[in-house]
């Protein structure tokens, strides 16, 4: 056992002198901090964290505050399940960058769907309810629904435009890879 720590150490050690990083590996100092401009625009995404999606998607952290507080629960819950991978960085040029990732994420469209038909199924108990009651027990079923293993996800890979701006690397994100990463959040209008 002591000479599994021994090792372990000396492996962490010689990592730490030789300049790799785990979390970066080989990248050269341009694109480390290109990816992690992305990581970080993606985790907010995945943290469902309001403030720092703002700065990455709008200037408005209130666009992503639901109506309602289990909006918001269930929100977090399908965010929290999107998963990606970083597949490359592509330098354009000093101040442009293109990188491609894999996402994986809740098909949100498919849990309104379901939970919608619940609602409709189950009609006769909502007929004297106010409709902010059914609004609540809409998204009560959506975190039910998203916590079960049979829901559907989508993949795709998408390509994000990534811009040097005042010393500090910005994604963009097109409303279409917007919509991958919340989990094609923009297709429920046409639910309702």
């Amino acid at each position: 056992m002591k000479k599994v720590i021994i090792i372990t150490v000396l492996f962490i050690f010689i990592l730490g002198i030789s300049g790799c990083s785990l979390n970066v590996g080989n990248l050269s100092k341009e694109e480390a901090p290109v990816r992690q401009a992305v990581i970080d625009a993606v985790e907010a995404v995945k943290e469902y964290d309001t403030e720092k999606m703002a700065e990455f998607f709008s200037d408005d952290k209130s666009e992503f505050e639901g109506i309602t507080e289990e909006y918001n629960e269930f929100m977090k819950k399908v965010c929290g399940k999107l998963t990606y991978k970083i597949n490359s960085a592509k330098k354009m040029d000093d101040t442009l960058y293109i990188v491609k990732l894999s996402v994986s994420t809740v098909d949100i469209p498919d849990i309104i769907e379901r939970s919608i038909s619940y609602v409709k199924e189950h009609s006769e108990k909502f007929l004297n309810i106010p409709q902010e009651e059914v609004v609540n027990v809409l998204f009560k079923k959506c975190i039910e629904i998203a916590e079960k293993e049979d829901i559907k996800y989508i993949s795709k890979d998408i390509e994000v435009t990534v811009k040097k701006v005042d010393s500090k690397w910005i994604p963009e994100f097109l409303e279409e890879e917007k919509n991958i990463l919340f989990g094609n959040l923009d297709k429920v209008a046409a639910l309702l």
